[in-house]
């Protein structure tokens, strides 16, 4: 069995560590954070396991032979997930994909640090980016594209054919129609049906008496995903 070391230290590494451990899918030697957050954890530890620093996760990997999954959440469409995942990158370590045993991939997943929660199909044909976060009972429809950083959210459906551009985002079940394209840092919000086009930095989202589309800046489009305060209290980041 390959070994693991989660990085992050919030409810989301906690719910990976969990998630890895009911399926059994790696031994987990640890836990891994920026070296300014390691000397803030109370014990030293969590679930029992050490918390290195980053910058150790090279030599560390390479003696234990373990792979790295990068625990982040969807803040800011996902921007600090793929930060994090490209500094890991740089630094040559080797990602894995934690797949729920439940799910059926008969399409493509392209890297790692994918995780694929239960009852997801992945349709022959279809591919998934690096670094997606899919959630329970997603279909992903033949031929549909799913880019790099993005979140789906539980029971949503990827029609076929369709494509969703990096770091998009898709709110419970929501459903993107065939062939419908979302460009880079679009978000379907909650029970929202996307029947057209949606150019980058758009957000779809129902209303009580129609489908609302606004686009935003680059600049502007991270925020209108965000955390709240309270928010962050509950998922401890």
């Amino acid at each position: 069995m390959r070994k693991l070391v989660i990085i992050g230290t919030g409810s989301t590494a906690q719910r990976i560590h969990d998630f890895v451990k009911y399926y059994d899918l790696y031994e987990i030697i640890g836990y891994a954070a920026d070296s300014e957050y390691v000397k803030s954890i109370m014990g030293g530890g969590i679930n029992g396991n050490r918390v290195f620093c980053t910058d150790e996760l090279p030599e560390i990997c390479r003696r234990e032979n373990a792979l790295v999954f990068a625990a982040v959440f969807w803040n800011r469409f996902n921007s600090q997930r793929r930060e994090l995942y490209e500094r890991m990158k740089s630094k040559g370590l080797e990602f894995a994909n934690v797949i729920s045993p439940t799910a059926v991939i008969r399409g493509r997943l392209d890297g790692g640090n994918c995780w694929i929660n239960d009852y997801v199909v992945i349709q022959s044909g279809a591919f998934v980016g690096a670094d997606t976060y899919i959630m329970d009972g997603v279909v992903i429809g033949n031929m549909a594209k799913v880019g790099e950083h993005c979140h789906i959210g539980a029971h949503s459906v990827v029609c076929g054919a369709s494509v969703l551009d990096e770091q998009c985002f898709t709110g419970v079940n929501s459903v993107i129609f065939d062939g419908v394209r979302l460009g880079k840092k679009c978000a379907a919000g909650a029970c929202s049906a996307v029947k057209r086009d949606m150019p980058d930095n758009t957000i779809c989202k129902v209303s009580t008496e129609s489908f609302i589309y606004t686009t935003y800046s680059p600049e502007e489009i991270e925020s209108k995903l965000l955390v709240t305060s309270e928010r962050k209290k509950l998922l401890c980041i």
